[in-house]
């Protein structure tokens, strides 16, 4: 789940999530959500804290998704001699 999942889901401003996560502004909260910022050790600590565990670290870091891997041919699809 991501920061702004839960604070939406639990009907919380950018200011009430910056006062309980204890960080400076609503904007900095914004920042967290919208991926131009990853939060520093503390915070984090404070985030999954604050969110009762449904956001982790892992929330903050995209890994890229794998193209998609091509498919083996078969072996006689390939040879004449086996299509024979």
């Amino acid at each position: 789940m991501t920061l702004r999942e839960f604070r939406q889901l639990h009907g919380l401003s950018l200011a009430e999530m910056a006062e309980r996560l204890g960080v400076h502004s609503a904007r900095t909260v914004q920042r967290y959500e919208a991926g131009e910022r990853i939060p520093e050790p503390d915070v984090m600590r404070r985030i999954v804290m604050a969110t009762g565990g449904a956001v982790t670290p892992n929330a903050f870091y995209q890994t890229p998704t794998p193209a998609a891997a091509p498919q083996p041919q078969h072996a006689a699809a390939n040879d004449p001699a086996e299509a024979a």
